[in-house]
């Protein structure tokens, strides 16, 4: 199990509800199915960044890290319909390529 706290990792994502990470990440074009968009872009993508952070290695463990420290997560990500799937994630990111 990921053991991070919440120290250095979220110290400045604690302070606001928007963060550079939305900042940065809701520039990218989302290109998924719209009947496919169960959950926001911006959570798929800022929730792998959090975990790799905390010790995440795979898919499975990203999942994992969401849904352990969802009340925590969702103080600023959004999660509609919970955290994302690891086959959620995988899919998004690995067919995804923004045009910035």
């Amino acid at each position: 199990m990921l053991n991070c706290h919440y120290g250095v990792a979220f110290g400045l994502i604690m302070a606001a509800k928007k963060t550079s990470l939305h900042t940065y990440f809701e520039q990218f074009s989302d290109h998924r199915v719209n009947r496919n968009k169960r959950h926001l872009l911006s959570d798929i993508i800022i929730l792998p960044v959090l975990g790799v952070l905390c010790g995440a290695e795979s898919w499975d463990s990203i999942e994992s890290f969401g849904k352990t420290k969802i009340a925590f997560l969702k103080s600023f990500l959004k999660f509609l319909h919970s955290v994302p799937s690891h086959d959620t994630i995988n899919r998004v990111l690995v067919d995804y390529v923004p045009n910035l």
